[in-house]
Order: structure tokens, then C-alpha cells, then sequence
């Protein structure tokens, strides 16, 4: 693990860690890994808030310009 940190997300007080990983010893051959918890229950409002938490992942890591991995419980029902 070459660093961790978390990510800022909306609506959320519980904010996802991402690790950042060295797949070789190459330092240019990393991944991000991201332990995500999106909010649950269904309801139209709160699946418009997942898909804006799941944005604000991608969002954050995107300019990165590495590959990254979204996983936890996403609540995607």
C-alpha cells in the first residue's frame, strides 16, 4: 500500500477509503481501491443520492489518471 485517504462525498458522514497499490515495482503500475457505502433504502430520492456519491467517487479519483476499483455495499438494487 503505497497510500490511503478518504474521499468527501455527498450526503455521507461516513466517508469512503481509498488505497492506493502497487501491482509491481514499477511506482507507475498502481491501482486505487475504493471501500464505498452508499446510503441505503429505496426511494427514488436516495437512489439519485447514491448515483451522486458513486459520481463523487469517480469525480475525485477520474483526474488521477489511474485505473481504480469501486467496491463496498453499494446498495444498488
Amino acid at each position: 500500500i503505497m497510500e490511503v485517504f478518504t474521499i468527501a462525498i455527498t450526503g455521507r458522514n461516513r466517508n469512503p477509503v481509498v488505497g492506493k497499490i502497487r501491482l509491481s515495482e514499477s511506482p507507475e503500475r498502481c491501482i486505487h481501491f475504493c471501500s464505498l457505502h452508499t446510503t441505503p433504502h429505496q426511494s427514488v430520492r436516495n437512489a439519485q443520492l447514491r448515483a451522486q456519491q458513486i459520481r463523487d467517487v469517480v469525480d475525485t479519483l477520474r483526474p488521477l489518471s489511474l485505473p481504480f476499483i469501486i467496491a463496498g455495499d453499494l446498495n444498488l438494487y
